[in-house]
């Protein structure tokens, strides 16, 4: 069954490769090649979308064109009328000129005025129901200053499609006048027909505002209207997109075909040229590439499966070969030789395995010899075990010994180093204390001498206090002097006016003794005469209030005088502080210094309890170490106890084992 599954598994190895690779390398042509034709099929589309866009706008100038060059004529004719001053049949006959202007206007222009008249030239008679401002291109002319085109109609005369153009014209009168002209499409329908976007595109005329057609390639569609529902797809796709009108390339879809489409304004009228092209024309290119392509990639393919079941056919042989070594190999097979041929990977591979064999013969022959070392071993081993296990029952005994005298000093270094630890916390929170008062001392004598340095400034300031002081009293002595000068002078001044007044009295007499001839200097005695009295007032004032400020004066000379003595005490009291303050601060600074010798003591004491704390639990420590590796040294003896007496029961077990190992290298032939 084994041979029979080995030959199954070698005659599929080549059909196996060849089932995944050619897949492989078919699936990845394949999807370059999709990936190919999708990119170029993109590229294609946007180049035929930018040609349809180019196409249609050539087609928009041809338009343009004829729009502009009808619309400019009538502008023209416009000026004309609006400036040159002319009656009626001045007008008509300037319109019958008109008619050559354009063939596609071949009736000219013709005037219609809000008083009713209509001027023509072509002998045209309205009716009596013929109303000029009803019009449609009345109306829409009317809001307009320039000339622009209406909505697209069929003439009643002619049968012709047409539309017409109108604009309001300028006039002094106050009256309204609208021009019009009437325009066939006969010619732009048939250029539109005409307009081909690359081979088999067409274009379309159409009016924004009424969705009519006004020219097309199928005349049969010409002044239809565009409806979205329509059962012509390419039209209703035209219709939903006339809306949008967003200067884009777009697609349309029919039952049979695709289109890109393009809609674009006509600048000057409210029309709109629809440009479409079939997307098969425009891929046709392509497809014809992508027929090519797939046609060489099928052959390439088949080439290239031939080229793989050759190339695997030499590569599997020598495969096979190292197989039928390496299952020969499997049944304990190592007198084989194997042929090794060529310097590629498997002939690398056959060397080695070659290699392989030899070392493995070696191995084996190895394996018989440690073997009998083996058995060897395990005898000796069972010895030793056995004298194993009785040297260790014997320290066992001798380490639980130990162990019990090492637990006792332990305890007692670690009571010895509670002691220390207790003592050490000791030392420390005096140690804490000393610094806490030496801080305070610190503190105590910055106090001091802010204190002292305080009580010399207000030293000073009392002293430069104490010469103002005088000062001030001497000033108020020099006020009190000035005063009584001024007393003085207010008392001759006071005499003055006495006389003053004894003088006017005299004056009076003497003048009513004059008589009539006196009374002039009668009033001026009596004016001299109240002055003094005014002046004899004053100065009584002013002598009571010179009276009040000498008072206050001597008042404040006294208060002067006892100021300079309480000032003078407090000078000797503040330096009797001052001296004070000095005192103390001597007497801190040596308390200072007592204070740091005594926290320098604490510290030295602090560190030889820490010392002997760390001593002793160093001790302790070790005292623990010891206990512990007689505790480790105990298990480990009760340990080997245990594996000697495993040793023992292994080297039992290895013997069988090398005799089993013995019985299965038989397997192999060397």
């Amino acid at each position: 069954m084994v041979g029979e599954a080995s030959s199954r598994r070698k005659l599929g190895t080549k059909g196996r490769m060849i089932s995944i690779l050619i897949p492989v390398v078919t699936l990845s042509i394949a999807g370059l090649l999709t990936i190919t034709f999708i990119t170029a099929r993109n590229i294609i589309l946007d180049y035929g979308s930018e040609i349809v866009k180019y196409q249609a706008e050539a087609n928009v100038k041809e338009a343009e064109n004829w729009s502009g060059e009808i619309l400019s004529s009538l502008t023209e004719i416009k000026n004309t009328l609006d400036f040159k001053q002319m009656d009626d049949t001045d007008t008509i006959n300037y319109l019958a000129t008109t008619k050559d202007r354009n063939p596609n206007m071949p009736l000219g222009v013709y005037i219609g005025a809000s008083d009713g008249k209509l001027l023509n030239s072509f002998d045209f008679v309205p009716g009596a129901d013929f109303v000029v401002t009803d019009r449609d291109w009345y109306k829409d002319g009317e809001q307009r200053d320039s000339f622009a085109f209406g909505e697209p109609y069929t003439d009643v005369n002619t049968g012709d499609y047409c539309i017409t153009a109108s604009a309001r014209l300028k006039t002094t009168d106050g009256a309204v006048r609208v021009a019009a002209a009437d325009v066939y499409l006969s010619e732009i329908t048939t250029e539109v027909a005409a307009m081909k976007v690359l081979n088999t595109g067409a274009s379309m005329l159409i009016d924004k505002n009424s969705g009519v057609i006004l020219g097309y390639k199928d005349k049969e569609l010409i002044s239809k209207k565009l409806e979205a529902g329509s059962d012509n797809a390419l039209i209703s796709g035209i219709a939903e997109q006339l809306g949008k009108s967003n200067n884009k390339v777009f697609t349309l879809k029919d039952t049979k075909e695709s289109y890109l489409g393009y809609l674009r304004d006509i600048e000057g009228t409210d029309w709109v040229l629809a440009s479409y092209v079939p997307r098969s024309e425009v891929l046709s290119s392509i497809n014809k590439l992508i027929i090519i392509v797939v046609l060489g990639s099928i052959a390439a393919i088949a080439l290239l499966a031939f080229i793989i079941e050759r190339v695997l056919h030499f590569v599997i042989v020598p495969i096979k070969k190292v197989t039928g070594t390496i299952e020969e190999i499997t049944k304990g097979n190592f007198t084989i030789q194997v042929e090794v041929k060529g310097t590629n990977e498997v002939a690398i591979m056959t060397e080695d395995l070659q290699k392989f064999i030899k070392t493995m013969r070696a191995i084996i022959k190895q394996y018989y010899e440690l073997i009998n070392k083996l058995n060897l071993q395990a005898e000796s081993s069972s010895e030793a075990a056995e004298s194993l296990t009785n040297s260790a029952k014997i320290q066992s005994s001798s380490m639980q010994e130990l162990n019990l005298t090492v637990d006792e000093l332990a305890k007692t270094i670690s009571e010895v180093a509670e002691s220390a630890s207790s003592l050490a916390q000791v030392v420390s929170q005096a140690d804490s204390i000393s610094r806490d008062a030496g801080t305070r001392m610190k503190e105590t004598v910055t106090l001091s001498k802010d204190g002292k340095q305080k009580i010399d400034k207000i030293n000073l300031y009392v002293q430069d206090v104490e010469k103002d002081i005088y000062s001030l009293e001497e000033v108020v002595e020099e006020v009190g002097i000035s005063t009584r000068e001024i007393n003085d002078i207010i008392s001759l001044i006071g005499e003055i006016a006495t006389q003053t007044n004894l003088l006017s009295l005299n004056a009076a007499i003497e003048a009513a003794r004059a008589g009539e001839s006196g009374k002039g200097f009668a009033v001026v005695a009596e004016e001299i005469r109240k002055l003094a009295e005014t002046s004899s007032e004053a100065v009584s004032r002013i002598t009571g209030n010179i009276g009040r400020v000498n008072t206050l004066v001597d008042n404040t000379i006294k208060k002067t005088k006892e100021s300079v003595v309480s000032i003078e005490n407090s000078s000797t009291l503040i330096k009797e502080t001052s001296a004070a303050f000095e005192d103390i601060f001597m007497a801190v600074n040596e308390t200072d210094a007592l204070v740091k010798s005594l926290s320098e003591r604490v510290q030295e004491v602090d560190q030889v309890a820490v010392s002997v704390a760390a001593i002793t639990q160093e001790q302790s420590a070790g005292a623990e170490e010891i206990l512990a590796t007689s505790a480790e040294l105990l298990a480990a003896a009760t340990e080997v106890t245990k594996i000697s007496e495993v040793v023992g029961e292994d080297a039992s077990s290895l013997a069988l084992t090398a005799s089993d190992l013995e019985n299965k290298l038989e397997f192999f032939k060397l």
